[in-house]
């Protein structure tokens, strides 16, 4: 995936939401920059910063999928503790030198993002808003 970017195609049409994608992708741009590769302290700093924000954003998410009553929320909870999961062991894993920053595992927080985005919280956010329309 190059040249992973935000782009307005990736909005959710919440102007909070959005600002956390784009900050979520700021990370992994970070972590995909060829140049940031030899600075291991920062790497990890990165890496422990993508966990700890996807943590936040997705805490801030699901607070407003409970408020609203949302029906996909466990199936939205599922997906977000599956992609923590894996997010936290493959930063134990990098902690503890078992693996380096690579394509796979780039490849995967990417294409997870954009299609979580695309899918699932569109799919929230478009149903906030027609309840909200409703009331």
């Amino acid at each position: 995936m190059p040249d992973f970017a935000w782009n307005d195609s990736y909005s959710v049409g919440d102007e909070e939401f959005d600002s956390h994608h784009k900050q979520l992708i700021r990370y992994i741009q970070i972590l995909d920059d060829p140049g940031e590769q030899a600075d291991l302290d920062f790497l990890r700093a990165i890496v422990d910063g993508l966990v700890a924000y996807t943590n936040y954003h997705f805490s801030a998410e699901e607070v407003v999928m409970r408020e609203t009553d949302y029906p996909g929320l466990d199936r939205h909870l599922a997906q977000h503790a599956e992609f923590v999961d894996k997010a936290t062991r493959f930063r134990d894993d990098f902690r503890d030198g078992a693996v380096t920053v690579g394509d796979e595992i780039l490849d995967y927080l990417k294409l997870w993002l954009v299609k979580h985005i695309l899918t699932e919280d569109r799919g929230f956010t478009r149903y906030r808003e027609k309840t909200l329309a409703a009331s």
